[in-house]
């Protein structure tokens, strides 16, 4: 830093000289010291856009989404499985140790942490100064992401890895007692209760459309449920357990199931417009963007089908099975595979325009945090734009 003051002393010199030489130190200071070279002056702060991903590694990374530059890196101690989320300007990231991270999106500086004390799987969602996430505990979790408290806790007897969706003034989710429940936002009480076999259990997570609740269960049935009271609409039978959360878009739902199969049915009967099969499993969610769905499979392929008809546009291939859900945004694709990359994609042709490698397996989803602090989710937890 420049110093900008003078502290010597010229007794021994002729006053008329002495003038001068101050003079002349004054002016070289005032240069020296302008805002346009000074350390003091502050640097504007300016936010651009991020791509937030994480692997099992435990890291959490911010990428430029569009030219996979690292930003920062935060350590969470712990694999993270579960969505990170936006809310209030912060970045709440839940890791398997119990640890809620509450993040500085810009910098990646760790704000609050606050110990659940439970596995956490559950891929949050917020709104206005709540949280809302489940834990292995058995219990979905309201936090207040102001005071950095919990406001109120529902236990459910069973553990809870299905994320929650809003549904007007409830939160609905699925646990691994074969149940799924709608709670009050605001209150934390039960307002109904849907159940299935003590068998079953709910990894997927639901999807609100026109009053119907839909959700997946293990025991390979989606469920079309009312969104007033829980009871059934309709179900349908796949041939193997469900762990991809469905999406609604056009009147389908869409969704990808064990039996290799990504299923296209009716919103209102229940009945399949199409379905497309693969060469396994498929647990990643899918996500709809302009009449294109694109969804992965654990035979490495990242598929894109047309809604209306289900045909193939592309697909292309990783080196590891895709459990990660996409995410579109602009034009390109965002997938995570189990060859440890981050892919970025064309969604018009599939071609690959950047990958990254992030050190260890990747299981969660990326959201995209633009320049206007708008987020965009995958529809693991029934928050994606579509």
């Amino acid at each position: 830093m420049i110093f900008c003051r003078y502290t010597g002393s010229f007794y021994t010199m002729h006053t008329r000289y002495t003038r001068f030489l101050l003079a002349a130190i004054a002016l070289f200071s005032f240069a020296s010291c302008s805002k346009d070279f000074s350390d003091d002056q502050p640097f504007g702060s300016t936010t651009s856009a991020s791509l937030f991903i994480s692997s099992k590694s435990g890291i959490l990374y911010a990428l430029n989404p569009i030219t996979s530059e690292k930003k920062w890196e935060f350590s969470a101690g712990s694999p993270i499985t579960a969505t990170p989320y936006v809310l209030n300007g912060k970045l709440f990231v839940a890791s398997e140790d119990g640890y809620l991270h509450k993040l500085n999106p810009d910098n990646g500086a760790e704000i609050k942490k606050y110990n659940i004390g439970s596995n956490l799987v559950s891929s949050p969602i917020g709104e206005g100064n709540f949280l809302y996430f489940g834990a292995g505990d058995f219990n979905l979790y309201c936090y207040d992401v102001v005071a950095d408290t919990i406001r109120w806790k529902f236990n459910t007897g069973g553990a809870i890895r299905s994320s929650p969706t809003f549904a007007d003034t409830n939160v609905v989710f699925g646990n691994d007692n074969g149940n799924v429940y709608s709670v009050s936002k605001t209150y934390g009480n039960q307002t109904w209760v849907f159940n299935t076999s003590p068998i079953n259990k709910f990894f997927s997570s639901p999807t609100v459309r026109s009053q119907q609740i839909y959700i997946g269960g293990e025991d390979g049935n989606m469920y079309a449920l009312r969104q007033s009271n829980g009871s059934v609409r309709w179900t349908f039978a796949t041939g193997g357990p469900i762990e991809s959360s469905p999406i609604s878009y056009g009147g389908n739902i869409i969704f990808g199931s064990f039996d290799n199969k990504l299923y296209c049915i009716d919103s209102g009967s229940g009945l399949p417009r199409w379905v497309n099969t693969t060469s396994d499993r498929i647990t990643s969610s899918p996500f709809a963007a302009d009449q294109v769905i694109y969804v992965g499979s654990y035979d490495q392929y990242l598929y894109a089908y047309h809604i209306i008809t289900g045909a193939l546009r592309w697909k292309v291939k990783t080196n590891g099975l895709i459990k990660s859900s996409p995410l579109v945004n602009n034009g390109i694709v965002y997938y995570g595979s189990y060859d440890k990359m981050i892919y970025a994609a064309d969604t018009s042709k599939g071609v690959l325009k950047w990958s990254r490698n992030l050190d260890n397996v990747i299981e969660t989803s990326p959201i995209l945090y633009d320049s206007s602090h708008q987020a965009y989710y995958p529809s693991i937890s029934g928050a994606s734009s579509y």
